[in-house]
């Protein structure tokens, strides 16, 4: 699994991942309370990790650190 660590990065990347991250857990604990339709969730989240991935070049499965805390942790 790759690891990324945003204090390797530069501020305005590591920032831009962090907002994304931030973006896609929001959305995962909506779907965990039970607020707002799955599908639509699911897909917003999808679209979240696609940004990650695009902004820094890789692919799934990775993981994302934030000093030494798991911010983001996306499988296959």
């Amino acid at each position: 699994m790759k690891r990324v660590d945003l204090d390797k990065l530069d501020s305005e990347t590591a920032f831009k991942i962090k907002m994304e991250a931030y973006l896609y857990i929001d959305a995962g604990k909506m779907i965990k309370f039970g607020k707002g339709d799955k599908n639509k969730l699911t897909e917003y989240m999808e679209k979240r990790v696609g940004v990650i991935e695009a902004i820094l070049k890789i692919s799934r499965p990775f993981v994302i650190l934030d000093g030494s805390d798991v911010l983001l942790e996306v499988e296959k």
